[in-house]
């Protein structure tokens, strides 16, 4: 890839979130961020690659962002992850399908919290197919959400497939045991989802159902695959770097050794 334009890319990254591009009246072109409904917008982050973000407003009063993508891809726009929620996923794809100019071919769900899953049911009524690794429908059925089709070969850590050009990996358990994340190839993007840490929000989030144990060696088969990410997406927070990576494994080494560490005291 050419070097100048991996830095541009890079660049865009710092940017995205102060910059603002004007709109060529007429061009048809949305700008690079675009506030959809007081809770949800997106963001340019590369030629082929969106993020869309949903704040919740949690049981503790604070607003909490969640992150997926929107891909244009060859064969279509492909959804990754829905937004939080039904009402929000709905707007999503009404904006997609009026700024992008083309409708959602289908969506890949990337674990079965509501934060990538919470708007399947808008999905299923507006028949668009949804996809997922082996291990999130059964967890999907157990919080009455309608169950995504497995793609093959997700089920196994390591475990690879491919979808519309883009690649699914399944690293292990991490943040949840189904947690699977998505490279874009031609756009050198990688989302994380929740198995990627921000340091817009310290420590490792919501640990109800990860595997604390099994976590770093996720992030490595990761790294390992993807070390050359030019742009890396979070579940929650600002897009970065590989360094994202590289926090995420600093932040669960924290975590264990705080685990490991005797209470003290009698």
């Amino acid at each position: 890839m050419d070097i100048l334009r991996r830095i541009l890319r890079v660049l865009a990254v710092g940017c995205i979130s102060l910059v603002v591009s004007p709109v060529d009246a007429g061009s048809g072109i949305p700008p690079d961020r675009v506030v959809i409904a007081d809770d949800l917008s997106v963001a340019r982050i590369s030629e082929h690659v969106w993020v869309h973000t949903t704040v919740k407003v949690l049981g503790n009063g604070h607003r909490f962002p969640a992150n997926g993508l929107i891909v244009i891809t060859d064969d279509g726009v492909v959804l990754i992850d829905t937004a939080w929620g039904t009402e929000a996923t709905s707007e999503l794809l009404g904006w997609v399908e009026g700024s992008l100019g083309q409708p959602v071919i289908a969506a890949v769900v990337t674990h079965f919290h509501d934060d990538s899953l919470g708007g399947a049911t808008v999905l299923a009524d507006a028949g668009i197919p949804f996809f997922s690794g082996g291990l999130t429908p059964s967890l999907a059925v157990v919080i009455s959400q309608p169950a995504p089709t497995v793609i093959p070969g997700l089920d196994v850590a390591g475990g690879r497939a491919g979808f519309h050009g883009l690649e699914l990996l399944y690293p292990g358990p991490g943040h949840s045991p189904d947690n699977v994340v998505v490279w874009i190839p031609s756009d050198a993007v990688l989302f994380g989802t929740c198995a990627v840490r921000s340091p817009d929000f310290p420590g490792t989030g919501n640990m109800a159902d990860a595997s604390i144990e099994d976590w770093p060696d996720a992030i490595r088969v990761v790294r390992d695959r993807f070390g050359d990410a030019d742009i890396v997406v979070p579940g929650h927070g600002s897009p970065g770097t590989v360094a994202l990576l590289d926090h995420t494994s600093a932040a669960l080494a924290a975590a264990n050794q705080r685990r490991q560490e005797p209470s003290g005291g009698r």
